[in-house]
């Protein structure tokens, strides 16, 4: 897959099994291997966004119940979160992600549960709040929007 930076100099490449590589417009030359580690297999599909700006790759496999923060800059991570904690159970992996065009620090997630009658999820992730919505630099808060997760359930 492949998504372009908000300034359209850059893009990201994501592959299979967390590969994401970020490559410059003007001359085509990779900038930065990000330095997401494998598990080692070969159905783990990886998709990464950008967030912030630009300023942060976000990034999340399907064989995976984790989404890594990245520095666009220099590939490396900055934050690991864990999408099962608050969740309904730990059967879940991530299906899609995606930064907010509208606020800085916040992006949604959606998940799929393996073993529930409820197969998806929408996650909201604030890194500027803690778990209970005080404000804080970090960590973040994880909450499900339930109104478009029952909505997901129907389809």
């Amino acid at each position: 897959m492949v998504c372009f930076s908000p300034d359209d100099s850059r893009y990201l490449s994501s592959a299979v099994d967390n590969e994401v590589k970020q490559y410059d417009l003007g001359d085509g030359r990779m900038q930065q291997q990000f330095q997401i580690p494998p598990i080692g297999s070969s159905i783990n599909y990886t998709r990464s966004y950008y967030a912030n700006g630009g300023d942060i790759v976000v990034s999340g496999s399907s064989n995976d119940d984790s989404v890594r923060l990245c520095c666009a800059r220099t590939g490396a991570i900055l934050e690991t979160i864990r999408m099962y904690e608050g969740r309904r159970q730990p059967s879940l992996y991530v299906q899609s992600l995606r930064g907010c065009p509208i606020r800085r620090d916040r992006f949604g997630v959606l998940v799929c549960y393996r073993y529930s009658d409820m197969q998806y999820e929408l996650v909201d992730i604030d890194l500027n709040r803690d778990g209970k919505g005080a404000c804080v630099r970090r960590p973040y808060i994880a909450s499900a929007r339930a109104a478009l997760s029952r909505d997901l359930a129907k389809q």
